[in-house]
């Protein structure tokens, strides 16, 4: 008769510091990345939770790079950074900067649909038109609300 031992791994339960769906900060010496927790999974050697997600911040000009950051070098993120990031992303997928507006793009003020003539280069000022009337004016890039894009009109 044979005896052999083997080594069969119990699952060992760690409570996680995120969920699935929260936003989280990866902050470095001199940036910070932003994060949708997409997976955690356990470091086996270290024993260390890793989380993966699309990074990204202001300075990226594309949505993000996909990897896995460690959870205690993470945050929850406020609610004012989400809206930016996520924000910053719409942009990025239409390949273009933060806050720029083509002309036909429609936005809103919160209160009005508007219709952007123009933005300037050098000051970003957006100048729009509000819809069903003659009435145009300028605003500032980060108080307007995209609506659709002017290269999403069908037709």
């Amino acid at each position: 008769m044979k005896i052999v031992a083997v080594i069969v791994p119990v699952p060992q339960f760690i409570k996680t510091p995120f969920e699935l769906g929260d936003w989280v900060a990866y902050e470095c010496n001199d940036y910070t990345m932003f994060a949708e927790v997409k997976a955690m999974e356990v470091e086996r050697k270290n024993g260390r939770i890793k989380i993966l997600g699309v990074w990204g911040n202001h300075s990226v000009s594309n949505v993000g790079d996909r990897g896995w950051q460690y959870a205690d070098h993470c945050r929850l993120v406020t609610e004012d950074e989400q809206y930016w990031e996520e924000r910053r992303r719409v942009f990025a997928k239409k390949k273009r900067r933060n806050n720029e507006f083509h002309s036909g793009d429609f936005v809103s003020d919160d209160s009005r649909v508007l219709t952007v003539g123009h933005q300037d280069k050098d000051t970003g000022i957006v100048t729009v038109l509000v819809n069903n009337s003659d009435e145009s004016y300028e605003v500032e890039p980060h108080d307007l609300e995209i609506l659709f894009f002017a290269e999403d009109a069908a037709g």
